[in-house]
């Protein structure tokens, strides 16, 4: 299994982060969190995306890049 990710290294959009959160990551320990509230989920993307030194100034990282969309999500 591939290491997990340093989270203070990238800044990663919205998207990207709930599809993560939502579906897990194929082939690594991430597992889906779908059992969790939309709300939990919007505030663990909220404190990921603050763990970026430079949150403010760093580009996100694309959905694109992350595979499918999350699905069944509204924020």
């Amino acid at each position: 299994m591939p290491l997990p990710a340093d989270l203070r290294q990238s800044r990663f959009s919205t998207e990207a982060l709930a599809n993560s959160l939502w579906n897990g990551v194929v082939g690594s320990a991430m597992p889906t969190w779908r059992d969790l509230p939309a709300r939990d989920i919007a505030s663990l993307i909220r404190y990921v995306q603050a763990l970026s030194p430079a949150a403010a100034d760093a580009q996100p990282v694309s959905a694109s890049r992350a595979g499918t969309r999350c699905r069944g999500l509204r924020w």
